[in-house]
């Protein structure tokens, strides 16, 4: 049975034939203090600018404030209005948003998927700067 720990939690799995495993659980460690690794990240994301002035600014506050509760923001920068490279659902100019803050990995994935089901973001990425890590103790 071999045991390895990630994100606070063990996991378990045991051999199923030669230099094969299964993954058997998932343990959490109780009152154990990790050290939690905080990335850098950015995101630029695209906002549809036919919505109007104050719709498109309410979407930029729910992101930014949205990041500002799980991370720490260290820049926002707001290009304003641009004309797309090419055509997205017959849109040619979005308001275009790039935020760098530092986070933990998983609220990464919750911030994608709250870009995915947000009506009125034509585009998101989100990138992990490789060379910029701290490690905050728990």
């Amino acid at each position: 049975m071999i045991k390895y720990c990630a994100n606070g939690y063990v996991f378990i799995s045991a051999p199923t034939g030669e230099k094969s495993f299964q993954f058997v659980g998932l343990m959490s460690i109780g009152g154990v203090k990790m050290e939690k690794v905080l990335n850098s990240y950015e995101t630029l994301f695209v906002v549809d600018c036919t919505l109007g002035e104050e719709s498109v600014k309410a979407i930029v506050d729910k992101f930014t404030a949205l990041i500002s509760e799980n991370a720490t923001i260290e820049s926002v920068d707001e290009w304003g209005k641009r004309r797309l490279a090419y055509p997205i659902d017959y849109k040619n100019e979005g308001y275009y948003v790039l935020v760098n803050f530092k986070s933990e990995g998983a609220f990464t994935l919750e911030l994608e998927r709250v870009f995915g089901i947000t009506e009125g973001i034509l585009r998101s990425i989100v990138i992990r700067h490789i060379d910029d890590k701290k490690t905050v103790k728990a």
